[in-house]
C-alpha cells in the first residue's frame, strides 16, 4: 500500500494553484520539510522554494492569524539557489485546521534576501482577518515588520 503523507496534501495544494495559473513545475528536491521546483511560465522561469505549516500559532483575540516557519536548516540552500537563479520565490503555505481556510504567501527574491541579511532562523508571518497584506516580522514585535500583498499569484504567475 502506498501511503500519502500530510506533506503531500499541502505540496499538492501548491501544485494545484501553480497549474491553474499556467505554470509548468518540475520537482528539483522533495522532502517533508520543503520542496523545490523549477517553474516555467509563458513569460518567466524561476525557482520556487516551498514550506508549509499545518496550523496557525495560538489564536489571538484581535483577529490576527500567525504562522512561524523555521528556515535555519534551509539558509545555505536558499543562498545557493539565489546565487544560481536570481529569480527565486519562497512560498509559505499557511495551514489552518479547516484546510479551506489555508493561505499561500509568496516572498520574492528581495524579501528572501532581507531575511537572510537579518540572519533570521525563522520567518514569522501574520495577517489580521480582512487585511489585504501579510506582515513579515523583522524583530520580536509585529510593528517591526514589512508588508507583502496577500494575493500575489497573478503578480508572479
Amino acid at each position: 500500500m502506498s501511503r500519502i503523507r500530510t506533506a503531500d496534501f499541502y505540496y499538492g495544494a501548491v501544485l494545484s494553484k501553480l497549474l491553474s495559473h499556467g505554470a509548468d513545475p518540475v520537482l528539483i528536491e522533495g522532502g517533508s520539510d520543503r520542496r523545490i521546483y523549477e517553474i516555467k511560465t509563458s513569460s518567466a522561469s524561476f525557482t520556487l522554494f516551498v514550506k508549509f505549516r499545518t496550523h496557525k500559532e495560538a489564536p489571538r483575540a484581535d483577529g490576527i492569524n500567525s504562522w512561524k516557519f523555521s528556515i535555519k536548516d534551509d539558509m545555505d540552500l536558499l543562498k545557493e539557489h539565489m546565487q544560481k537563479n536570481k529569480n527565486l520565490i519562497l512560498a509559505l503555505l499557511c495551514g489552518s485546521e479547516d484546510l479551506g481556510d489555508s493561505e499561500l504567501a509568496l516572498l520574492d527574491c528581495n524579501e528572501v534576501n532581507r531575511m537572510i541579511f537579518l540572519n533570521k532562523e525563522s520567518i514569522s508571518i501574520s495577517r489580521r482577518s480582512g487585511e489585504k497584506f501579510y506582515r513579515i516580522a523583522n524583530g520580536p514585535d509585529r510593528e517591526d515588520s514589512f508588508e507583502i500583498r496577500s494575493n500575489r499569484m497573478d503578480e508572479f504567475f
